[in-house]
């Protein structure tokens, strides 16, 4: 069985309260990992591509942790979220 990455997790959830935090009026300042990682040109895609970077990556840690349980992927993530 594989180890749950639960510094990754952490980072999702910090990053995932960054992206709510982000209005449009608002600038970002994005370090060079961010802007590699994301190729963006506006506030907008940054929102949209970074959520869609902590939907994957949960999926992904969370289909590890329910591992043949009988839950959904939904009830998992929001465990491993804390919610």
């Amino acid at each position: 069985m594989e180890k749950i990455d639960t510094h990754r997790i952490g980072e999702l959830r910090d990053f995932q309260q960054l992206l709510s935090s982000v209005e449009t009026d608002h600038q970002l300042i994005l370090d060079d990992h961010d802007i590699d990682e994301f190729a963006v040109v506006s506030l907008e895609d940054f929102y949209r591509h970074g959520q869609q970077l902590v939907a994957r990556e949960l999926n992904r840690i969370a289909d590890q942790a329910r591992h043949g349980e009988p839950k959904s992927l939904a009830e998992v993530r929001a465990e491993l979220l804390g919610r």
